[in-house]
């Protein structure tokens, strides 16, 4: 029997993961809500942080090679 929470984590295995970077706190959260039930999220308030973050994704990924980038101005 699979709980709901094994279900939880073995659907963000399945995830792409997004990363958001937006200064403005209110359009970040309504970003993350919208992409958090396809995507899994990391949010990142200025582009300084958000570099950060994704050298700790793409160390984890196994290098670059393995991270799309898209940027969107909204």
């Amino acid at each position: 029997m699979v709980t709901q929470s094994n279900s939880k984590n073995s659907n963000s295995l399945l995830k792409r993961t997004v990363l958001v970077v937006e200064d403005n706190d209110l359009n970040r959260e309504m970003l993350v809500d919208i992409l958090s039930d396809s995507y899994n999220v990391i949010e990142a308030e200025d582009g300084v942080v958000g570099m950060e973050k994704l050298k700790e994704k793409a160390c984890e990924a196994g290098g670059y090679d393995n991270v799309s980038i898209v940027l969107a101005k909204l």
